[in-house]
């Protein structure tokens, strides 16, 4: 929770700003099978002030299914951010007769597929010896 307590001069008043912003976010992971897993996440803010900016409220729902396949070596995934369209980051402040505005459109909507296979162990091809540890073990 952003509470804020403000008198601030404006023109020839004194604005109060008191009222709050609520934030809220739940997350969940959810194990179906032994290699298949489901996850969410939800976030909320609520309409608010913030110094001089006034902010809408908004939420977003975001949800994915991971399956782990072959050894756990192949991992199918898919991921859908902002799944009812609702991001929609948005504020105004106003100053005498200017109102400033902003309305951030930002398209996070989005669905995901992801392949992933591990080939097996990395080796290391690089030399452990360098001349800085050798230098360093001599001290």
């Amino acid at each position: 929770i952003d509470f804020p307590v403000l008198n601030i001069p404006y023109l020839d008043t004194e604005i109060q700003i008191r009222k709050p912003i609520w934030y809220f976010r739940s997350s969940v992971n959810y194990r179906v099978h032994e290699r298949v897993s489901v996850y969410g996440d939800f976030f909320y803010q609520s309409n608010g002030s913030q110094q001089l900016l006034k902010y809408r409220q908004f939420y977003t729902l975001n949800m994915g299914i991971s399956a782990r396949l072959m050894n756990n070596r192949l991992t199918v995934s898919l991921e859908a951010n902002d799944i009812l369209n609702t991001y929609d980051l948005r504020w105004e402040s106003k100053y005498g007769y200017i109102l400033y505005t902003q309305r951030a459109d930002y398209d996070v909507r989005m669905l995901r597929f992801t392949l992933r296979y591990n080939f097996g162990n990395f080796r290391n091809i690089f030399r452990d010896n360098s001349a800085i540890k050798e230098e360093i073990q001599r001290i």
